[in-house]
């Protein structure tokens, strides 16, 4: 009845989409990934690293428009939490929404890049569910509480 999404911006669809919160990324990396291979120090030295992306993520862009594509990726996957794995494995840079990020990188497993050049962009967490002429009372229910709810249950995070 409902999907909960995490994206920059959802396409267009003939679904209704609720922005329940926002959430800021944290570029990281492993240690043992930085030692390896070095700490890059602007988004031009991205391009000699391996690159870890979620697929999801990535709004919808015009023809021509510049910018980090997956298909320049090393990976792609369409799950934050196995984003996680792969960037604390030492499998290359990503980023990750803050509260995945802020565990890791306290128990030392990640390390923060901040890129002078570039900020990571935010994302948003939506609930979507089907266009209905009289939504359902659960579904209303379901989403009046997570708009309510979710944005102090993140605290620093939202």
């Amino acid at each position: 009845d409902v999907s909960i999404r995490l994206s920059a911006e959802l396409a267009d669809s003939s679904l209704i989409a609720r922005r329940m919160a926002s959430l800021s990324q944290m570029l990281c990396a492993a240690p043992s990934y930085l030692q390896a291979h070095g700490r890059p120090a602007s988004a031009a030295a991205l391009r000699g690293h391996a690159l870890l992306n979620y697929s999801l993520a990535h709004a919808p862009r015009e023809a021509g428009e510049s910018s980090q594509a997956p298909s320049e990726a090393r990976a792609n996957v369409n799950n934050s939490l196995m984003l996680r794995d792969l960037l604390v494995a030492g499998l290359g840079i990503g980023a990750l929404p803050s509260f995945l990020a802020r565990p890791a990188i306290a128990a030392g497993q990640l390390v923060a890049l901040d890129l002078a050049d570039q900020a990571a962009q935010a994302r948003h967490v939506y609930a979507v569910y089907p266009t209905q002429r009289h939504l359902l009372p659960k579904v209303r229910a379901f989403v009046d509480f997570l708009a309510e709810e979710l944005p102090a249950a993140m605290g620093e995070d939202c």
